[in-house]
């Protein structure tokens, strides 16, 4: 159909409005959170290298009889380093000159003044450290496992994970190489690889078969990349005709779920094994995570910065893993 409308107003000098305004929050990158520090065994206060003393006893049990008798038995004590490495972010948020803040919409909401003393506009505020304090979480996460310092690197993603040691940095590259029991191999050759759900719960039964009995009745947790626990839960679901829903025993946010076949074994998805094939089971307490300051990782700093006429952004922590008992954890290397 014709227009027979003559719009008479000129708009060619100007630009189509947009609203930039009316909004009421800035969306933040979403990031797996964290679970393996609500598991593991967390030692404070370690500046440097602190140890972990062991105590292992080996008592022999014979007839009691009367008269003067020689002792027998043993104890033995042993130790793990856990040293912990200094980490930091630190930015600077400038506020003056072209490209900043306050050239953008942001400035409008801005305090009147060209001086800025804090992180603003409140809007950018918020969102600057949620999303900080998520990244921090997911680094640190990401760093327990597969940091490393030399030798092999473990993570090929946006973080820089060579500045501290994880656990398959402890698991692999130290002495601990040599205790950590491959529960890989079974009768008819070896497991490697991605998890697919037609081996996966025979790997994993592989694997069980090969934890010590003197750990089998403690709470035993095997912890997997989020690819190995969806292809986990996909087995299971299917071996079992839907008779085994794993979403109906999934708790917290559905990413830890009970092995339907030994009651003491915990499944957890964890973002640290990211592009890893790695499952590694052992008890909670075996496994090490040494901080200074309680919560260290999640506080900063933000300040004035009159000389660098800046405002600045600051969070610091050491951060460090060991292994108690090497022996008591059962590893398929993928």
């Amino acid at each position: 159909m014709a227009n027979y409308i003559n719009n008479a107003t000129v708009l060619s000098a100007l630009t189509v409005y947009r609203d930039e305004l009316s909004a009421k929050e800035i969306l933040t990158e979403s990031v797996f959170s964290a679970r393996t520090l609500g598991i593991v065994k967390i030692e404070y206060g370690v500046k440097g290298t602190q140890t972990i003393n062991l105590i292992t006893s080996q008592p022999v049990f014979q007839n009691a009889q009367c008269g003067l008798l020689s002792g027998t038995g043993s104890v033995t004590f042993g130790q793990q380093n856990i040293t912990v490495n200094d980490l930091m972010i630190q930015e600077d948020l400038c506020y003056v000159g072209s490209g900043t803040l306050t050239k953008y919409f942001t400035g409008m909401s801005m305090n009147k003044g060209i001086k800025v003393d804090d992180i603003t506009p409140q809007i950018f505020a918020k969102a600057y450290m949620t999303d900080k304090m998520l990244k921090i979480g997911d680094y640190v996460e990401a760093a327990i496992w597969q940091g490393s310092t030399s030798g092999t690197q473990y993570y090929s993603g946006q973080y820089n994970l060579t500045l501290s040691n994880g656990f398959l940095y402890n698991m692999y590259q130290t002495s601990a190489s040599q205790s950590i029991i491959y529960g890989n191999t079974y009768s008819g050759g070896t497991y490697s690889g991605a998890l697919t759900v037609s081996n996966a719960i025979a790997v994993l039964n592989n694997l069980i078969s090969y934890i010590p009995q003197t750990i089998a009745d403690k709470q035993l947790y095997l912890f997997c990349s989020l690819t190995n626990f969806r292809t986990i839960t996909n087995a299971l679901i299917t071996s079992n005709n839907y008779h085994y829903t794993a979403v109906d025993r999934q708790i917290y946010t559905g990413w830890e779920i009970d092995y339907p076949f030994l009651p003491t074994l915990k499944i957890v998805a964890t973002s640290g094994l990211v592009g890893r094939n790695d499952l590694v089971l052992t008890y909670a307490d075996n496994l090490y995570v040494g901080f200074d300051g309680e919560h260290d990782y999640e506080k900063f700093d933000v300040w004035d910065s009159l000389d660098l006429n800046a405002i600045r952004f600051r969070a610091m922590f050491r951060i460090g893993t060991a292994i108690a008992y090497p022996q008591y954890v059962v590893v398929y290397p993928g």
